[in-house]
Formats: C-alpha cells, structure tokens, sequence
C-alpha cells in the first residue's frame, strides 16, 4: 500500500475492529466490485482505474481482517471473484437473484462456488419489488440457499425466512463455534454498507 491507500485500510481496520467490540458477528463488505464501474469522468475501474486483481487483493485481506478480530465476514458482490473468494470467506449474501432472474445457483450462478463448498448462502428479496415468499422460497431451498423477505428499509418490520437451507461446511476461521452457530439466527441489524444487514 501506498499513498492515501495507508489511511484508507487504517480505517477500515478500526471500523472492522469496531464491528467486533459491537458484539456483532460477521460482516459483509458491499460494493467491493468497483471495477466493474465508470466513474463520473468515465475512467474506466470506478475512476481509479481499479481491476479485478485489486478487488481480489481487497477482498482477502479484508477476510483476513475480519477473522484477526474474530468475526465471520460473508462475500457480497463481486461475483467473478467467487470462486477464488471462497477459500477465505465464511460464506455468501446475494440480493433479488430470484426477482432479476440473475441466477442464484447452478451454472453461472453467483453462489454457485459456495453452495458447492457447503458455506452459507443467505438471499434477501424485498416485499416492495412485489416479491412473496411463495415465490422465490421454493428456488432458493431447492438450491440450499437460505432466503429471507424482507422490507426494503431493513428496519426490522418485515423478516419472513424460509426454512433454512442445510449446510455441511465448518469454517477454519477463527471464529469460534459458537460465533458461528450464530451466522443463521433471525438478526436483522443496521449498519452503514448495503442493503442487507445480517
């Protein structure tokens, strides 16, 4: 790291730091993806002329972070990086694959590398985009993946889960058993990235 870069993974640090003397227990970084965007000048990598490699290097050692202080951390976005995520990463959150029709799982699928890896997978869909449980739960038990309804405020009004899908995978995080039995509990908490706040 170089530059401003120094002061920007210092405070990401303590943020993640801050996370864990919360008492939270996981995170998901959102937007780690941009690359895959133009910034307003229409540099190409959101303006930084970001590539996937950088968003890979990002997304490990923010993996690494999150298990130094004890918490799981869940992969949001970046779908590319996935199957190379997977190794460092606890599990996977996806948003409205069933309402975009953007495929959950199977091939192409966005978590496809972690329902294989037997991690968790957690769907959120949202009532406001016309969405029931009867709808799109079916799909995401089929594929193993936990999905949930909820309101797009996420303030806590609106959690209808699925059954919870099985998972098989036991992470070799830090984390301890308990944090991670933890994971799959109906806690729906606001933080400042993203939609869904697991």
């Amino acid at each position: 790291l170089h530059g401003a870069a120094i002061n920007i993974a210092a405070a990401v640090a303590k943020r993640i730091h801050w996370c864990a003397l919360e008492g939270q227990d996981a995170l998901e970084p959102d937007d780690t993806d941009g690359y895959t965007n133009r910034g307003v000048t229409g540099v190409p990598g959101g303006g930084w002329h970001l590539t996937r490699a950088d968003a890979a290097g990002l997304e490990r050692w923010l993996a690494y972070r999150a298990h130094a202080d004890g918490l799981a951390i869940f992969q949001k976005n970046d779908a590319a990086n996935a199957a190379h995520n997977v190794r460092t990463f606890d599990g996977m959150i996806v948003e409205e694959c069933n309402h975009y029709r953007d495929p959950c799982a199977g091939p192409g699928g966005d978590a496809t590398a972690y329902l294989r890896a037997g991690k968790p997978v957690l769907n959120a869909e949202y009532v406001q985009d016309g969405d029931t449980r009867s709808r799109f739960c079916p799909a995401d038990i089929r594929a193993g993946i936990t999905g949930a309804l909820f309101g797009v405020s996420l303030s806590g009004g609106l959690y209808e889960p699925c059954a919870p899908a099985r998972h098989r995978h036991v992470s070799r995080s830090p984390a301890d058993a308990s944090q991670r039995a933890r994971w799959l509990r109906p806690v729906v908490r606001t933080t400042t990235a993203g939609r869904v706040r697991s």
